[in-house]
């Protein structure tokens, strides 16, 4: 039944559909190809246990924590995600800031670079647009790059499950990995902003906090 999709015999082929049929779970396939919502048990990570992982955070002091940012595929929100390591051991996860539209990113990412903290981003989607120009206001911006952003999607999802991520309980993480899709990149699943069924900037901005909370000490200059 796939020969209704409006795309097919212009922009796509059936062989397209089938290669994406392929490369995503059923339920991804159904969200993002066939406009079918599915139901929760389909999603990139079980939400009943990622609604277990909410607890109270205590912020170590700014070098300490990663701060990644990610601009929305259809521009339309932002976000700047803050990740550290606690002391029990626990990955910690929390928004620095979210919101609609990218007008404020770009000031408020200055401001946090000239307060001494280090920023990441993935190398992918509208964000590229946003590093282009930090960089061109000196600002040592680390991407996410190759099968790093796999390994990095991989570890979060190992976290949530073996109960060694903390989040905060922000709705915009939530409801960024309801919608998730991901797609098989060199034979691992990644993030896939173009297949999930809405945006998911704050899940991207966390998993790469997340991904260099645990490399600062080797990131970090030191005077």
């Amino acid at each position: 039944g796939w020969q209704f999709h409006p795309a097919l015999g212009h922009t796509i082929t059936l062989d397209d559909l089938r290669a994406a049929a392929a490369a995503n779970s059923r339920g991804n396939f159904e969200r993002s190809y066939l406009n079918r919502w599915t139901s929760g048990v389909e999603t990139v990570v079980d939400m009943d246990t990622w609604a277990t992982r909410a607890a109270d955070q205590t912020p170590p002091p700014a070098h300490a924590v990663a701060y990644a940012y990610e601009v929305a595929n259809d521009r339309s929100g932002a976000s700047i995600f803050a990740a550290w390591r606690d002391t029990a051991g626990s990955m910690n996860v929390r928004p620095y800031r979210t919101g609609p539209g990218t007008d404020w990113l770009i000031p408020t990412l200055l401001d946090l670079h000239r307060s001494g903290a280090s920023i990441f981003a993935d190398d992918g989607g509208t964000t590229r647009v946003v590093t282009e120009e930090l960089r061109r206001h000196d600002v040592d911006v680390t991407t996410l790059t190759g099968r790093d952003a796999s390994t990095a999607w991989a570890a979060f999802k190992s976290a949530i499950t073996d109960g060694t991520l903390i989040h905060d309980g922000s709705a915009n993480l939530t409801q960024a990995l309801e919608v998730a899709a991901e797609r098989t990149h060199l034979d691992t699943p990644t993030l896939s902003r173009k297949h999930s069924a809405g945006p998911i900037d704050a899940l991207m901005a966390a998993v790469v906090a997340a991904w260099f909370a645990d490399r600062l000490r080797t990131t970090l200059q030191v005077f």
